[in-house]
Order: structure tokens, then C-alpha cells, then sequence
């Protein structure tokens, strides 16, 4: 025998025998039925039970604070002034007759009275103006306002008329020129309520150097008794 016959003879045989074994092992199998495939089956993570809402508060908005209430100060017909204290520096100081000004300034008649200007409001509550008071200081000591310049803001001011007591609150101290003191914002403004007081300074009774000037608002106001 050829040998590439004996080879092919061979290679017969081997197919017969994988042939064989593969129809036996397909019998076995069921007709209609098939291998399952294992598929790993993922871990079910437990589900988040819902957290139950909570119903939303009502929005509170912040409490406002009511507005703080001003005092209210007891009524006083406007009257013309009669005496005027100021802290322990000036005590029951008199008033002369009512002037006008000069141009835009203030001359008091002397040293010893205090004045008011006529053309501004008379004292009373409320009032019907800002109130502009003026006195003199001099160098011989004899003004009634000689001493004016002790005073600070906070300290009270007491003023008498016919028709009852005003008390005011000094809220600043300025310093102005004589022509100018009219001109001044706090002074020119008609604030009812308000009280200016002007010191006109002397040396050798010339007019000398800046007015001090008071500025006051009214705190309290008692009626003359009937």
C-alpha cells in the first residue's frame, strides 16, 4: 500500500469516531429543550423608603416694631416771652421791647435786656415759628448773656410768658458772624417749636468778634393756671 493512502485511511478513521461520539451525546438531550445559560443575577439594593414631607411653615415676615410715639406736649397760646433761665447761667433774665434787624443783623437796645425778633414766631406750643432771642455780652460784665458761652448742648432752657412755662433742650452751639447769624440754616428754617438764642458780643460797645448762637427744640410746656 502507498503510504499517502495509508494516511488518508487514517484520517477516516478519526472522523468516523468524532462523528460517533457526537450523535451519541445529541441523543441524550431532549428534543425541544435547551441548555439554559446561567446569567449572574444582580443584588437588588433596597429601595429608599420616601421620606414623607413635611408641609412647608407658613413664611413668617419679622415682626415690626411699632414707631415710637412722640410725647405728646401739652398745648400753650403763643404769648409774648417774659423771663428766660438758662441752666445756672443765666437766671430769670427780663425782656425789653421786640426789635427788628438792621440789615440782616441784630442790635440789642442795651446790655441787660434780652429781645425778641418780631418778625419770627412768638413762644408757644406748638408755636407758630422758629422763636430768635437776642442779648448782649460785653467787656465790662454787665451783659445779660456774659456768661452764655458755659453752656453745652443737653442742658435745658426755661422760658415764661403770660399764657404758661415752655422748657426747651439746647441741640447744638454755633458760631457765626453778626451778618450771617439770620442766614444760618437752623435759623432761617420756621420750625415750630424751635428757640434760637443769639449772644451780640462788645468791646468798648463796639460789635466785636462772632455770635454765639443757641440752638433749642421745646420739651415740655406747662399752661398758666386759670
Amino acid at each position: 500500500m502507498k503510504p499517502w493512502l495509508a494516511g488518508a485511511a487514517v484520517v477516516v478513521i478519526i472522523v468516523s469516531v468524532v462523528l460517533s461520539y457526537t450523535v451519541e451525546h445529541t441523543g441524550d438531550e431532549k428534543p425541544g429543550t435547551t441548555t439554559p445559560s446561567v446569567t449572574p443575577s444582580a443584588t437588588a439594593l433596597p429601595s429608599a423608603s420616601p421620606t414623607p414631607s413635611s408641609s412647608p411653615s407658613p413664611h413668617k415676615s419679622p415682626s415690626k416694631k411699632p414707631p415710637r410715639k412722640k410725647p405728646t406736649i401739652t398745648a400753650v397760646p403763643s404769648s409774648p416771652p417774659h423771663e428766660l433761665s438758662i441752666g445756672s447761667v443765666v437766671e430769670n433774665a427780663g425782656f425789653g421791647n421786640a426789635l427788628t434787624d438792621t440789615n440782616g443783623t441784630l442790635f440789642p437796645d442795651g446790655p441787660s435786656d434780652l429781645q425778641r425778633l418780631e418778625t419770627r414766631g412768638t413762644p408757644g406750643s406748638p408755636g407758630d415759628d422758629t422763636v430768635v432771642v437776642v442779648g448782649a455780652a460785653n467787656d465790662h460784665g454787665t451783659g445779660v448773656l456774659d456768661e452764655l458761652d458755659q453752656v453745652r448742648t443737653g442742658e435745658t432752657i426755661v422760658l415764661t410768658t403770660q399764657t404758661g412755662t415752655l422748657t426747651y433742650r439746647i441741640t447744638e452751639i454755633v458760631h457765626a458772624d453778626p451778618s450771617r447769624v439770620l442766614d444760618l440754616p437752623q435759623v432761617s428754617a420756621h420750625v415750630p417749636g424751635r428757640l434760637v438764642i443769639d449772644r451780640a458780643d462788645y468791646v468798648n460797645h463796639n460789635r466785636s468778634g462772632q455770635d454765639l448762637v443757641l440752638i433749642a427744640q421745646l420739651t415740655k410746656a406747662q399752661p398758666t393756671s386759670a
